[in-house]
């Protein structure tokens, strides 16, 4: 069944959409995956960082322009019309009791040839960002929750039977509304699209799932919680306390004043996206080893000597990185950049292991390069982790 209350009410949504994104620079397309084809808006450089976008009920990747625009200077940014809602993607509506919201995220990310990303999720893209994350917590480098559902129950206004009631009838969806954009100043055209959307679309009214401790506890990546202090749909307080209990090294802002509509979460996120690239440091045979996040990018001589600078404080004389993190422009030995990266680490006599799959490598000189520095003592690449430590710990 459609989510939408008439075909002619979907085209105008959809008509609508599309003349706004129309007005940016931005490159659109589908990609395919269990609940059919998903609609992808994407902005920034390819070989920056990744950062996925999840929309609110209701919604679509038109409210998060202002968001993308923000992160697109310094990140690859995608944002996804989640199925079943008011956007260009499949109308059928996942089942939130069960693990498709993760699968439909899971493989959108394998089409788009993302291993790892940081996640945005605002209200129902919240909780979905959240599931995930809880259920795939290596494909999420970093967390950032705006208003999301799931923390804590929904307040007496959003429980499904007063939702319900209140979907029957203009006037009930109105106020619905009204409440959630309170303390919130939109401009009129969002406010007439928002209109329209209520007017057209059949929203969702089952309450989604409130997380267990355990699937909370399980999101390990850094991670950031933003509630607006007057938020509608739920306590805040309460999802602030649960949070610090849970959580105590996340970081969790309520903003005063605020409702349910946090404007700028792309600017609040900003910062905490580009806060340093994590290096873990392992130990293998009696060895320090720094293995450098590979949602970092280290593409220029500069964030080398940072990282390797960063490796010796904590005590490192051998590195990892994954081939993402180099760039493209590392493998491309015409531009000099890998000799020049190399040289660093003969000159500091740091050890460096690249990881990544190399089986699939066809020109000669780069094939030749891999196979020369495999056969020497400084720089080694291999396919996996575990090979990484074997070889760097070797004396």
């Amino acid at each position: 069944m459609s989510v939408f209350r008439s075909e002619a009410g979907r085209e105008m949504i959809r008509a609508r959409y599309n003349e706004i994104l129309a007005q940016f620079p931005l490159e659109t397309r589908y990609v395919a995956t269990p609940a059919g084809r998903t609609f992808v808006i994407e902005a920034g450089a390819k070989q920056a960082p990744p950062v996925i976008l999840l929309h609110g009920s209701c919604g679509n990747g038109a409210f998060l322009l202002g968001d993308m625009l923000a992160l697109a200077p310094k990140f690859r940014v995608l944002s996804l019309d989640i199925p079943g809602e008011a956007g260009n993607s499949a109308d059928n509506r996942l089942d939130f009791h069960s693990d498709a919201s993760v699968l439909w995220l899971e493989s959108a990310l394998d089409e788009l040839n993302i291993a790892r990303a940081a996640l945005i999720g605002n209200s129902f893209g919240g909780w979905m960002a959240l599931r995930f994350a809880s259920c795939r917590p290596g494909r999420v480098a970093k967390l950032v929750a705006a208003a999301a559902s799931g923390v804590v129950p929904p307040s007496a206004l959003f429980q499904p039977e007063a939702l319900k009631e209140r979907m029957r009838c203009a006037d009930g969806r109105a106020a619905i509304s009204d409440a959630i954009i309170s303390d919130s100043t939109l401009p009129e055209p969002v406010l007439a699209f928002l209109r329209l959307i209520g007017e057209n679309f059949i929203p969702m009214t089952e309450a989604l799932p409130v997380f267990s401790d355990e699937a909370l506890q399980a999101l390990s990546m850094p991670s950031l919680f933003v509630f607006g202090e007057r938020d509608t749909t739920l306590d805040a307080n309460a999802a602030s306390v649960r949070l610090h209990r849970l959580l105590p090294r996340a970081e969790v802002r309520t903003l005063p004043g605020q409702g349910h509509v946090i404007t700028n979460i792309g600017g609040t996120a900003f910062p905490f996206l580009s806060e340093p690239m994590e290096m873990h440091v392992a130990e293998a045979s009696g060895e320090l080893i720094a293995l450098v996040d590979r949602w970092a990018r280290i593409e220029r001589t500069e964030a080398l000597l940072d990282a390797m600078a960063t490796a010796g404080y904590l005590g490192c004389t051998r590195m990892a990185f994954h081939a993402e993190t180099l760039g493209d422009a590392f493998f491309d030995l015409k531009t000099g950049i890998a000799g020049e990266m190399l040289q660093k680490f003969s000159n500091y006599r740091m050890r460096l292991a690249v990881i990544g799959d190399f089986s699939s490598v066809t020109h000669k000189s780069l094939r030749d390069f891999i196979w020369e520095s495999n056969n020497g003592s400084t720089v080694c690449f291999v396919d996996s982790q575990e090979q990484a430590l074997i070889r760097l710990s070797a004396r």
